[in-house]
């Protein structure tokens, strides 16, 4: 069984991964491909790095837009800028803009690879300090802010665990959000006497 083509550029996602296959349609009554439009979208992640993609005729009066698996693993991770043109060889219009974020093909990484945010990485190293599981004289090789973690109080280690706390969990609930999934919330109930 085959996947089903989405109607929503990059299928509604924020992002995609390397070597993955994306395609989407895009619906433009004005800019129809029978009439002799083709949609491009080219991708920017710095100054040199550019990559396009042509659509091609859907048969159903919509673009397909097909990036195959050899050219999304020629994206680099990390955040990518594009714009979505369309022209007929005689005029040119920019329609669409936007970002989209590119994720490391895991099954590719031959590094130490860790997935967790700069947040979470020193969330984790106050935790073990305050624990117990990271030694002062190993603390002292990692820095937070600019600062060595022995340089810190027992008071300001605890505020800056809190902190952490605080930004890990907003981190959470942004990506909760942009998974569609609602956030956890108190459910306040009473009870009386019958």
């Amino acid at each position: 069984m085959s996947a089903t083509i989405p109607t929503t550029e990059f299928g509604g996602d924020e992002s995609f991964r390397q070597k993955d296959t994306v395609k989407f349609t895009v619906s433009l009554s004005d800019y129809l491909p029978e009439d002799g439009w083709t949609l491009r979208y080219a991708f920017k992640c710095n100054a040199l790095a550019k990559i396009n993609v042509d659509s091609t005729d859907n048969g159903d009066g919509t673009h397909l837009i097909t990036i195959t698996s050899a050219v999304s693993a020629t994206f680099e991770p990390g955040l990518w800028y594009y714009q979505g043109t369309v022209d007929n060889g005689t005029e040119y219009y920019t329609l669409r803009r936007g970002r989209i974020k590119v994720e490391e093909a895991f099954l590719d990484v031959t590094d130490a690879y860790d997935p967790r945010s700069q947040t979470k990485i020193h969330l984790d190293l106050v935790e073990a300090l305050l624990e117990g599981k990271l030694t002062r004289g190993d603390a002292a090789s990692y820095s937070i802010a600019g600062r060595s973690l022995t340089s810190y109080s027992q008071v300001e280690i605890l505020d800056l665990r809190d902190r952490l706390r605080a930004e890990y969990r907003a981190e959470i609930r942004a990506e909760d959000a942009a998974r569609g999934r609602g956030t956890p919330a108190k459910v306040r109930v009473t009870f009386t006497a019958a």
